[in-house]
């Protein structure tokens, strides 16, 4: 198939294809486009130092002593469901949210994509033929880089050590509280405390953070070089050959496709029909004295066997009487 195909692009002349194309109406257009994704990562490193702040104020909780005077008994119970433990707790869900997000999407976007596409649109008035062409081809690269597997390796132990503090006793005594909301409180608990000043410097952080990465894309067009133009003329010319070499057919007997097809492939070999006709005769004769020489051979075999056979039949005649 390769080499006939090769043999139809090498025979076809400069000459056929401006006769195809001189009055060919064609439109020709190569679009670049490119999607790169750029990673806000700074979030990273406050999740890395928050962590820590975090473990320590589950650690130890604050909890607050209510004194209850009741038949003049003094009942003493620790309280935890208050407004610094609800902030904690909402903070931990929230931010094993923000996480998993982030890491969703670095998996499925962790390169940037640049795709090539060109469109060719052609028809003609050929051979009392109205020939109408549309070709469209499009090519898509995708690059990886190994900064968004380091990215993604980060996020990942993030992710099992903020899940180890919502399997801690603290995160389980709270799950029926009521999350906290922003504006957050500013109450003297949390100014006072330090770990409780980083966190709501972080909360603040956090809130105002934006989705963390952005798509950025370009879109270019630009004109095709003269090769690859008179390529996808070739293309087209191409196709209304394969095109009209198939309408023919159908209008011919077998018999004479047959004949044309071989005609076809004699000539691509520099074989005229008086040398092949010659050949075939020669090889004609030899199958045929091959054939005699064939038949002779079983004949004789044939007619032994029944000479022998009748022999035998008569000596045993013979000697039964």
């Amino acid at each position: 198939m390769n080499d006939k195909l090769n043999r139809i692009v090498t025979n076809i002349t400069t000459e056929e294809l401006n006769s195809f194309m001189k009055n060919a109406n064609k439109k020709v257009l190569k679009e670049e486009n490119s999607q790169e994704i750029i990673i806000d990562s700074s979030w990273i490193n406050k999740v890395q130092r928050i962590i820590p702040v975090l473990e320590c104020i589950i650690n130890n909780p604050k909890v607050f002593n209510v004194l209850d005077d009741e038949d003049d008994e003094i009942f003493k119970d620790e309280v935890i469901n208050l407004y610094e433990n609800r902030l904690i707790y909402t903070l931990i869900n929230n931010l094993y949210s923000f996480v998993v997000t982030q890491l969703a999407f670095i998996e499925k976007n962790s390169f940037n994509k640049r795709e090539k596409v060109v469109k060719y649109k052609a028809n003609n008035k050929y051979e009392n033929r109205e020939v109408k062409f549309e070709l469209k081809i499009e090519s898509e690269k995708l690059d990886s880089f190994s900064y968004f597997d380091t990215l993604k390796t980060k996020i990942i132990s993030l992710k099992e050590k903020l899940e180890d503090l919502k399997n801690t006793n603290f995160m389980k005594i709270m799950t029926d509280t009521v999350p906290v909301r922003s504006p957050l409180r500013k109450i003297s608990s949390l100014l006072k405390d330090n770990n409780y000043a980083k966190v709501l410097e972080f909360w603040e952080y956090l809130d105002n953070f934006q989705n963390g990465h952005e798509l950025e894309e370009n879109n270019e067009y630009s004109s095709v070089n003269a090769n690859e133009d008179r390529n996808f003329d070739l293309i087209y010319y191409l196709s209304y050959l394969g095109f009209v070499k198939n309408e023919r057919v159908n209008n011919k007997a077998k018999s004479e496709v047959f004949l044309d097809e071989f005609k076809e492939y004699i000539s691509n070999y520099g074989i005229d029909d008086i040398s092949l006709r010659k050949e075939l005769e020669k090889m004609l004769d030899e199958s045929l004295e091959y054939k005699k020489e064939q038949i002779k051979i079983v004949s004789e075999a044939f007619n032994g066997f029944i000479k022998e056979h009748y022999r035998r039949i008569k000596k045993a005649t013979v000697l039964l009487k």
